[in-house]
C-alpha cells in the first residue's frame, strides 16, 4: 500500500487498525501511510489472527450493524450504534483460539510471496489468483470479475469471495487486497502489503470450513486493483472494492453487512496497531476488548 490512506463508506460504521480502508461510496484522503516490506515472526501473525478470530465471535453476538476497515477510514454515520459502548464484549468461544495454526498461516505467506510481483494483468497475478483459489477448494467461492479502465490502460480485475454460512441473517466481511502495486519494480513482492493478509485470510478459512457458524455468516474477501496504476487519486485507486461495493448496493447485500473489517500491512516486523479515531467507536471497542481478553494488548 504505497500511497496515502483513504476512507470507507458513509452509511456503515467502520473500524481501522493499521490497515487499509475500502470505500463503499465516496473516498477522502485522511493521512499518508506507506508500505514497509519487513515480515515479522509468526508469533505476531498468530496474535493478530487470534484477536481477529475472537472479534468475529464477539461481533456475531452483537445486535447492531457494523463495518470494519483499515487505513482509509471515513466517519460512518448510518448504522445505529448500540446503546452502550463501554460494556465488555462477550467472550469468544474458548475452544477457538488454540485451533489457529500460526505455522501454517506463515507458510501461506511465504508460498504466496514466492510467486513474486503480482500486479493486475501479469503472469504473477494469475498465479496469485490460482494459489488463493486452490486453498479454497470445496468452499462456496464467488469470483467478481470485470475490466477496469485506468490511466495505464484496461486491466482485468478479479475479487475473490469465500462464503461461510452462519445461522443468523447477516454478514461479517473480512477483506484484504492481494495484488502488488503496478508501477513498482518486479522486485517488490508485497510480503507485508498483500502477502500477510492473504495468509491470515486463508488460515481463517481453515477455522470456518466445514461447520455452520452460530452467528452471522462470514465472507472472506480478497480484493483486487486496490493500488493506483499511476498515482493515487479518488479515481485511480480501489477499483475492485468500488466495483464490488456498487454491486452489493444494487443487489441488497450491503444492507446485510453487519461488520466490514479491511486488513492491510499486518506483517510488519514492528507491528503496532494504533487506535484510529475515524473508525466506528463501538466496533473499535470490540477489537480492544477481545485483545484484552486474549492478553494481546501488546499488539493493539
Amino acid at each position: 500500500m504505497c500511497r496515502p490512506a483513504r476512507a470507507i463508506a458513509d452509511y456503515q460504521p467502520t473500524l481501522r487498525t493499521d490497515f487499509d480502508v475500502i470505500p463503499l461510496q465516496d473516498t477522502a484522503t485522511v493521512s499518508p501511510v506507506y508500505n514497509c516490506e519487513r515480515m515479522t515472526a509468526r508469533r505476531t501473525l498468530l496474535t493478530f489472527v487470534v484477536a481477529l478470530f475472537a472479534l468475529v465471535g464477539c461481533t456475531q453476538q452483537h445486535s447492531a450493524p457494523a463495518t470494519a476497515s483499515a487505513n482509509e477510514a471515513k466517519t460512518a454515520t448510518a448504522a445505529e450504534a448500540p446503546q452502550s459502548t463501554s460494556a465488555a464484549a462477550p467472550s469468544a468461544p474458548a475452544e477457538l483460539a488454540p485451533q489457529i495454526n500460526s505455522t501454517r498461516a506463515f507458510q501461506y505467506v511465504k508460498e504466496f510471496v514466492s510467486i513474486g510481483s503480482r500486479p493486475p494483468g501479469s503472469t504473477g497475478h494469475a498465479k496469485a489468483e490460482q494459489y488463493i483459489k486452490s486453498k479454497l477448494t470445496g468452499d462456496n467461492v464467488e469470483i467478481d470479475s470485470f475490466t477496469a479502465t485506468t490511466p495505464a490502460g484496461n486491466f482485468p480485475i478479479h475479487n475473490i469471495i469465500a462464503k461461510f454460512p452462519g445461522k443468523k441473517d447477516g454478514i461479517i466481511v473480512i477483506a484484504g487486497h492481494y495484488e502488488t502495486n503496478y508501477p513498482l519494480p518486479k522486485e517488490f513482492v508485497g510480503a507485508n502489503d498483500g502477502g500477510s493478509t492473504t495468509g491470515l485470510l486463508l488460515e481463517l478459512g481453515n477455522q470456518f470450513r466445514g461447520r455452520q457458524l452460530d452467528g452471522y455468516s462470514v465472507w472472506l474477501l480478497w480484493t483486487d486493483g486496490e493500488e493506483a496504476f499511476v498515482k493515487w487519486t479518488a479515481t485511480d485507486s480501489l477499483y475492485g472494492t468500488k466495483h464490488l461495493a456498487q454491486k452489493w448496493q444494487q443487489d441488497g447485500t450491503a444492507k446485510k453487512v453487519k461488520a466490514f473489517i479491511l486488513l492491510d500491512m499486518i506483517g510488519d516486523a514492528d507491528l503496532d496497531i494504533q487506535r484510529d479515531t475515524n473508525s466506528t467507536v463501538w466496533l473499535s471497542d470490540l477489537v480492544y476488548q477481545a485483545a484484552a481478553k486474549l492478553d494481546r494488548k501488546s499488539v493493539v
